[in-house]
């Protein structure tokens, strides 16, 4: 979810993946009116909307990028699609003093009230979410997306994953953007979901390897409403698969598959992803596009932005206090 998304749309339709894309809504902090984003949203979803592997969505960024009026056009626009609505949720503490302090209630309790809680709704974090929201949730079938790298990175909290999972919330698993995170790399917060909450809660099994892997899997399927396409090897769903080389020297000995997966393999492990039944990626090679050629372009673009623009002095942190 973010802008341009009928450009990123494109580029995940070359590469050959699935996605589902939500068209960015601010209007708190953006010059750009309601009407048109709405439009471009409508627009976006028409033009997406029959696609294999693109679901088109609307993504109305955050409570506090969002007023209570376009959080309602929003959603009406997405009953009247017939599709989801992705937005941040109740990720840090400061959205939740801000959003009480500005209408009175939390963050969740607040998308209640406008009527978003629903299960078109998409979640991601739920961090500062108390156990009668975690029902409430659960209740509306909403999907919630956890991204626990993320919410260490920025200090978010960590989100009360067991409770959600006990009370039946549809809990998947996701990195959050790059900016926020960094290493946009599942395997990885496959690995934190199942560590973090068992060191936090003393428990080893507050989130088993094999929990974790579904919220990674068909967990998040169900949270994005797609359970009935992907999710699982089953007859009749989409042929997306994901094919990882035992044969690794941290992989062996192997003695459970699933607690290897939930905790010993890496993204370099991953040897072959098929979607929608095409190899996109082939002996650890991307087979639809030119990985060198886009490196190459990625590094030149980043020569122009930040610390890196032309002229200017890089400087590292090597330490804190430290600065080279």
């Amino acid at each position: 979810m973010y802008f341009y998304e009928n450009e990123v749309a494109v580029v995940v339709d070359e590469l050959g993946m699935r996605g589902v894309l939500a068209n960015a809504h601010f209007d708190v902090t953006s010059t750009t009116s309601a009407d048109r984003t709405l439009a471009e949203s409508e627009q976006f979803a028409a033009r997406w909307r029959d696609h294999s592997r693109i679901v088109p969505a609307l993504g109305p960024h955050a409570p506090y990028t969002v007023s209570p009026d376009l959080y309602r056009r929003v959603h009406a626009l997405a009953e009247r699609l017939d599709i989801l609505v992705v937005t941040h949720l109740a990720e840090t503490q400061d959205e939740d003093r801000d959003i009480r302090r500005l209408y009175g209630r939390s963050p969740i309790r607040h998308l209640m009230n406008l009527g978003l809680v629903d299960s078109r709704l998409v979640a991601a974090h739920c961090v500062w979410i108390d156990s009668e929201e975690i029902n409430l949730l659960a209740a509306a079938r909403a999907g919630v997306v956890h991204n626990p790298r993320s919410n260490l990175k920025l200090a978010s909290g960590i989100a009360p994953v067991p409770d959600m999972l006990r009370a039946g919330v549809l809990v998947g698993l996701g990195t959050d953007g790059a900016a926020s995170n960094n290493a946009l790399n599942l395997l990885a917060e496959i690995q934190t979901a199942a560590l973090l909450h068992e060191g936090v809660r003393l428990d080893p099994l507050a989130v088993p390897a094999a929990v974790a892997l579904e919220m990674a899997t068909i967990g998040g399927a169900r949270a994005l409403k797609l359970d009935h396409l992907v999710g699982s090897l089953e007859p009749g769903k989409r042929a997306d698969v994901v094919i990882i080389d035992l044969d690794e020297d941290n992989l062996v000995p192997l003695y459970d598959p699933v607690s290897h997966l939930a905790y010993a393999v890496e993204a370099a492990d991953v040897r072959t992803v098929i979607v929608d039944g095409r190899i996109v990626l082939r002996d650890g090679v991307l087979t639809t596009a030119d990985e060198r050629e886009i490196r190459s372009q990625v590094r030149a673009l980043a020569m122009g932005i930040g610390p890196f623009r032309a002229g200017a002095t890089p400087k590292v942190d090597i330490e804190p206090g430290i600065r080279s």
